[in-house]
């Protein structure tokens, strides 16, 4: 029996018709295997200037985003609880700032003053996993000796692998290369 493939944020060639947006609003249940690329980088588009050196998303942009998000989140939990088997490729975290729907303001007649208030998001929101990725780059990689479905992929491709996130979680711990 054939297994169908759905990839969410990006497309593997031949594969464009089971491809999802991010924007999309599609349920994961139709297929047997998920991948995910949380990618936000569509949302940039939305950005209207920065804070703290991060994009700063207008408050359509910001709700466009946490409304995508809070879908891939319960999307990528219901398909996990059905037994599909969810894959998520790592990619640079994407810091972004959106709006809260909230306002303060200050002063009185010509002289008040509105402050939009923003609450930082990055991609990896979408994952219903507690994590905290770093952008940081290397090559030198060791595998789990348990990862055994990986095995073909190592051996081939290790000397050509590299990454660009680690995950500062007490339940990942990293292992010194021999």
């Amino acid at each position: 029996m054939s297994q169908t493939i759905a990839t969410v944020g990006f497309e593997i060639p031949g594969l464009k018709e089971s491809m999802l947006d991010l924007h999309s609003r599609k349920s994961l249940l139709d297929w047997d295997i998920v991948v995910v690329l949380p990618d936000i980088s569509s949302f940039h588009r939305y950005s209207v200037d920065t804070y703290k050196g991060k994009r700063d998303l207008s408050d359509d942009g910001s709700f466009r985003l946490k409304e995508s998000v809070a879908h891939w989140r319960r999307e990528i939990l219901a398909a996990f609880e059905a037994g599909k088997l969810v894959v998520v490729l790592l990619s640079d975290v994407d810091d972004v700032f959106v709006a809260t729907g909230d306002k303060q303001f200050s002063g009185t007649g010509k002289n008040r003053q509105t402050t939009r208030i923003v609450t930082e998001l990055n991609n990896y929101a979408m994952i219903p996993v507690s994590m905290a990725p770093v952008n940081c780059s290397g090559s030198l990689m060791a595998m789990e000796p348990k990862a055994t479905f990986f095995t073909e992929y190592w051996e081939s491709m290790s000397a050509d692998s590299e990454y660009r996130l680690a995950i500062e979680n007490s339940k990942f711990r990293p292992r010194p290369i021999d």
